[in-house]
Order: C-alpha cells, then structure tokens, then sequence
C-alpha cells in the first residue's frame, strides 16, 4: 500500500497529507476490495483521478457518489446490447420481384430457364443447385430458412402460398395459404401485401395479423412500415402492429425506399425525390428514374427514357453517372453485384447479366 501511495504522490508531485492521507487509504481499500468484481485489478491512481481534485496547498474535495460512479461499469447488470435485426432481403429488391436474395456467400435466385423453380449459386456462379420445383418470387432468407411466395398461373389468374423451405431444400412448408406481395422478412416476422390488404405472421405460420388495406412497396424500418396505397399511392406509414398509421405527403408515388429518415421515391412526374419520414424537406433530385435502390452514399436507379440505361447517384442528385448502356426492365442488387433483366419478346426468355456496384465485370449470368 505504501509504495501504490508514495507512486500516487510522484504522479501529482504531491503527498497527501493530515486527514487527506486517511481519505486516500480509504480510497485505495475500496479500489483493492473491487478487485474480485470483475477479476481485473483497479489501479489506485485510477480510482483518485476520479475520487479526488488536488488544488493547490494540498487541497482534497470529494465528490459525492464518486465510487458508484466510477464502479459502475463493473456493474452486475451491464446495459443490454441489441442486436441489429436480420432482413430476408432489401425492400427494392423485394418490391421488383424479388428474384435474387444473398446471404453468406450464395444468391438463391429464381431460375427463368427451369419453370422459375428456386435455386441456389456461390457468387462466382458455380455450384448451382436446384431447391423445389415451385414457381418462387419474392425470396428472403434469414437464418437457414428461404421464404418465398409460390405462384400457381390458373389461366389468367396467378394464386399461391407464402412458403419456406430450409437452405438445403428440405422441409418445405406452406407458412399461409394466400396470395402473397412484397415480402420482407424481419427476424422471426414476416410483412406482406395480400389481396385483402397488409399482413404480418410469425416464420412458424403463428398469429397472422391483418394491419391495414392493400399496400405497395412495403419498407420496414426500425418499428415503422412505410407503404402506398393502392387508390391514391399517398406514402403512409403505421408502426409494425398497424398503429398510428399516418399520411407522409398526399402525392402519388412509386418506387419507395427508406434510408436514414428519408424516403426516396419517383413521382408521376416520373423525377425523383426524397423527403424526411415526418414528412418535411420534400427535396427534389433533378433526374428521373425508377427502380431505386441504395447502397452505401449512392442510390442506383433505371433513367425513365427510351433508353432506359442504369446510373448511380449521390443524395443530393450529384455525381451522377451511368452504369450500362444496354436497356434494362428492372434490376435487383446482392451484396456486391448488380444483376439487371431485360425480357426478350421475341423469344419469350429473360436475359441476365450481372456487374459490379461500379458497372464493371459486366457479363452474361447463365441460370442453368
């Protein structure tokens, strides 16, 4: 103890002194009793620098609740950590069709050339593996599981299931019998458009909940979902039980994204704007397109002209810059790959190519 005491008084160039000195001891028997609490030793010198002001003339001033303060982070109850929820897929991404989702080094897309069954690929294309022989959109995949709304085309009419099948193709389980749009798939939650309106229902098929009437481009973020109707495609946004649903902005809009407080859509304009999610500073970004989609500081979108060239641009509407020059209907983003589709009429076949975010390492994706 004395020689923690005399490095203490080399420290401040002081030694404490009369009644001080009886004040340091104690604040040193606390810090050494502590000790146990976390299995690390608390050094005296930290617990002085906060314990205690030495001011000229040795001076000593005490802070009250000083050692709660300083002992807090060894604390049996430490603050609880959150973790960030797991997304089956990106609203953009679902919203266009949701043809491909990536997650731990594979993309499980829907095959075009086998029926739109769902497959699986590595990144690189290889390893290509056949999962059901069900027409499936809309895939997410969180944890082992891959959901996915599976089409069945009765004549005109489409009718299906929301499904999920294990990442290996076993167990595949119809989750609710319906029509099913726009999936996103949040933890053990899954938000989706139906022809009677928008749902949630747990990944186990339990407590399917109706939250509103008809949506399109569902968003969830944080506690909130953002959507358009389907009459006037105002933007509302309700909390994820359905509550205190509001209108953003009375404006027609399309192509909804949602990213750090601000909503990007194209108007029927068909420019671009974006505005806060409490609906104020309606911006607009002096370019038109659709398909947005954000990675990073760029928002990537399809220029609505004849044309219909893929470009990226900042926030703000800067630095914008294109991407292809080829035509594309829409296009989807997996981790680092662009993949963009155009439907050849003439044969009746979608043609796929992929790039990286920068427009780069363009080529020709075979699904087969």
């Amino acid at each position: 103890m004395a020689n923690i005491k005399n490095n203490y008084g080399k420290i401040f160039d002081i030694q404490p002194q009369g009644s001080n000195d009886r004040f340091v001891d104690r604040v040193m028997e606390k810090s050494y009793a502590k000790k146990a609490f976390s299995g690390k030793p608390i050094h005296a010198l930290s617990a002085a620098l906060i314990a205690i002001t030495v001011m000229a003339g040795g001076a000593v001033l005490a802070l009250n609740g000083v050692f709660d303060e300083f002992l807090a982070p060894y604390s049996d109850n430490p603050p609880e950590i959150t973790e960030a929820p797991e997304y089956g897929n990106t609203a953009p991404n679902s919203n266009a069709g949701g043809y491909f989702a990536e997650k731990d080094g594979w993309v499980y897309y829907t095959n075009f050339d086998d029926g739109s069954s769902l497959y699986k690929m590595r990144q690189d294309g290889s390893d290509k593996t056949k999962l059901n022989n069900s027409r499936s959109y809309c895939i997410n995949v969180v944890g082992d599981w891959v959901y996915y709304f599976e089409s069945i085309l009765v004549g005109d009419s489409h009718f299906g299931s929301l499904n999920k099948i294990r990442t290996d193709g076993t167990e595949e389980t119809v989750i609710s019998a319906e029509n099913a749009y726009g999936i996103i798939v949040v933890d053990d939650r899954i938000y989706y458009s139906s022809n009677s309106g928008w749902y949630k229902i747990n990944t186990d098929g339990t407590e399917r909940t109706w939250l509103g009437g008809i949506a399109h481009y569902l968003n969830v973020a944080d506690d909130w979902v953002y959507y358009t109707d389907i009459e006037n495609h105002y933007i509302h946004k309700a909390h994820s039980d359905g509550t205190e649903e509001v209108v953003v902005i009375e404006e027609s809009a399309y192509y909804l994204i949602v990213h750090d407080d601000w909503i990007y859509y194209t108007a029927s304009d068909l420019h671009m704007y974006k505005i806060r999610t409490d609906g104020t500073e309606k911006t607009m970004l002096n370019h038109t397109g659709i398909n947005i989609h954000i990675v990073g500081d760029w928002l990537y979108f399809i220029q609505d002209d004849d044309e219909r060239n893929l470009y990226k641009m900042r926030f703000d509407g800067t630095e914008k810059t294109q991407l292809s020059d080829e035509r594309i209907d829409i296009f989807l983003i997996t981790g680092d790959w662009i993949y963009d589709l155009r439907y050849d009429y003439n044969n009746d076949i979608h043609i796929i190519h992929k790039s990286l975010l920068d427009g780069t390492q363009r080529q020709l994706v075979e699904l087969l």
